[in-house]
């Protein structure tokens, strides 16, 4: 076996030729085409901006859409208020104690809370469990609240959906 010669060429490596003095670019030139570079990386740059520019004021507009969707305010049906109510009912003293940012995150919970609710309601078959984990969770928001309280007051108030819910059966037939 013979043993490869270095610095020969083969097929695997190209070969490497210096270039001559009239293929060089002259030092002028080298920096009349590094500064065309540099512009048309600037250029990609500012491009590449105005692109994420372009983007997020689409975001913001859409976001935009969605909080103004969200401000619609719909009239409260005779449903929607008997399940905001029973959601209410005994937790006054319970809200009222509440500090103030913790306050509206509990009622847009509870507004969140009411209106699954309402889906769970308007079924065909209503799970009662479903409506218990609901309420629940909802009531598990409150710091501090007691065990026996939690399980008692959802309990109750599961109760008055299910109630609800054949009022709701027997009105449509």
């Amino acid at each position: 076996m013979s043993e490869p010669t270095v610095g020969l060429p083969n097929a695997e490596t190209p070969e490497v030729r210096p270039e001559s003095a009239e293929q060089r670019p002259s030092p002028e030139q080298a920096q009349a085409e590094s500064g065309v570079a540099r512009e048309r990386a600037a250029e990609d740059v500012s491009e590449e901006r105005d692109e994420s520019r372009d983007a997020a004021v689409e975001a913001g507009a859409a976001a935009e859409r969605r909080a103004k969707r969200a401000e619609i305010v719909r009239p409260p049906d005779e449903v929607g208020v008997k399940i905001e109510r029973a959601l209410e009912d005994n937790l006054w003293d319970v809200y009222v104690g509440l500090p103030d940012p913790f306050r509206t995150t509990f009622k847009t919970m509870g507004e969140d809370t009411a209106r699954l609710i309402r889906a769970q309601l308007v079924r065909a078959h209503v799970h009662a469990s479903k409506i218990h984990a609901l309420v629940h969770k909802w009531l598990k928001k409150i710091p501090g609240v007691n065990w026996a309280f939690l399980l008692q007051e959802s309990k109750i108030k599961t109760d008055v959906f299910l109630r609800l819910a054949q009022w709701i059966a027997s009105k449509s037939q």
